[in-house]
């Protein structure tokens, strides 16, 4: 039985005591199926001088709290709202009249589509961008006990991501993480952005994410 993370595959084998040698974690995307042209271009993320955080997945208020984001982005100043752009990387359900959108447009930039993108409308834009982030409710369980796309995306991608800490409880992908509990982390976040940003990730991390290491386990 194959999981979307060590975590996801730990919790089923605590509670249904599974040997784990019949049980792994093969993940759900891979760094060398990027695409190769992407990867080697040197973006200049808009040359806006703007901070460019990718909202990952369809915007879904029932699967993600928009609200901790906005009320994050009220606690900081003017100065660093001016500075932040949000780019959809999912269906908007509507572009800028989805009410979450017209919300955040509010407050800061919104880079968004009317609807659902490409394959290779998600790698172009994705690659534009500094930063993800994914307000995941712990309501639906994201990473414990159901799986989620985000981590696979921010690898895919190469990025870090904001994201809440309970999707991450065993700080599996804590190297491309910046977890947040309540809006005041969230807000401390927004106003780090740059010492974000400036973190590299090792290729060490990268490593365990190629499909030939993860077939090699498999095996």
């Amino acid at each position: 039985i194959t999981f979307e993370s060590e975590t996801l595959k730990n919790n089923f084998h605590n509670e249904t005591k599974i040997p784990k040698s019949r049980l792994c974690a093969s993940y759900d995307r891979y760094v060398d199926f990027n695409n190769p042209v992407l990867q080697k271009q040197n973006f200049a993320h808009g040359d806006s001088g703007k901070y460019r955080i990718g909202l990952l997945g369809a915007v879904d208020e029932s699967r993600r709290d928009y609200s901790d984001i906005i009320a994050a982005l009220q606690n900081v100043s003017l100065e660093v709202r001016k500075r932040i752009e949000f780019i959809t990387l999912g269906n908007s359900n509507g572009g800028s009249s989805n009410p979450v959108i017209s919300e955040l447009m509010k407050l800061v930039e919104v880079d968004t589509t009317d609807g659902w993108i490409s394959v290779d409308e998600f790698d172009a834009r994705g690659a534009s961008c500094h930063l993800l982030i994914s307000p995941l409710k712990p309501v639906m369980e994201y990473g414990t006990y159901k799986g989620s796309g985000t981590f696979g995306d921010a690898i895919y991608l190469k990025k870090k991501v904001i994201i809440p800490i309970h999707v991450d409880p065993s700080h599996e992908f804590e190297e491309i993480a910046a977890f947040y509990q309540d809006i005041g982390s969230l807000s401390a976040l927004f106003n780090s952005l740059e010492g974000l940003i400036n973190v590299e990730i090792t290729d060490d991390f990268y490593n365990k994410f190629t499909s030939k290491s993860v077939f090699n386990t498999l095996k």
